[in-house]
């Protein structure tokens, strides 16, 4: 092909197209979660815990790795510190002979490590929007609820959000139901938490 074109062009150069890479981005995300929790025995109907959903905080680091087809895709992993401290009080309560009167707190705290993909939707050069799916096991750190021992869980988190100039961005996330007390028989807990969360690229 080179001879060819030589011959029929003599002002011929040869030219390579580069193939795309993909790109690695550092990011860290600030934010707040809304926490809600619910905890009871099965087959008692009347021994159930709803504790209010409470602000709590969180930070993470994420790092993606954009895929070198469009751009669109990217892979994601992110560690998390999240806490959830709070107290159930039915002492004023006590007419059901299946939930006896008691205070019940929960101290909380753990890593959540989120595994998942990512698709960008492009606006413009410097707007697009985001959504992304993650399976998100975790580690605990502290655990307690009441007289039980809460267990890592993992579950399921879907976000959607907006990101600017490559640089900046914000992020709805909504955490399916956990249930942190799996190690026993017939306790049962659903712990869902909405996230706001705010990110800025490193690099």
């Amino acid at each position: 092909f080179r001879t060819y074109n030589s011959c029929k062009d003599p002002n011929y150069e040869q030219q390579f197209k580069k193939a795309k890479k993909g790109k690695f981005q550092l990011n860290i995300r600030p934010g707040i979660n809304l926490t809600s929790l619910k905890s009871f025995i099965q087959n008692s109907p009347g021994y159930i815990f709803e504790f209010d959903t409470k602000i709590s905080w969180r930070i993470g680091i994420e790092s993606e790795f954009i895929l070198p087809f469009n751009n669109k895709w990217s892979l994601l992993g992110e560690v998390s510190y999240q806490e959830y401290k709070n107290e159930y009080d039915n002492t004023g309560e006590s007419n059901n002979p299946f939930a006896p009167a008691s205070v019940q707190e929960i101290d909380y705290s753990y890593l959540d490590i989120a595994v998942g993909a990512r698709y960008y939707l492009f606006l413009n050069d410097e707007n697009k929007i985001f959504v992304n799916l993650a399976y998100v096991p975790n580690i605990t750190i502290n655990k307690k609820h009441g007289p039980l021992e809460i267990s890592k869980a993992a579950n399921f988190a879907a976000g959607i959000g907006y990101k600017y100039s490559d640089k900046y961005a914000a992020e709805i996330r909504y955490g399916f139901k956990r249930n942190i007390l799996n190690r026993y028989i017939y306790h049962y807990s659903e712990y869902n938490t909405l996230n706001f969360i705010l990110s800025y690229t490193l690099f």
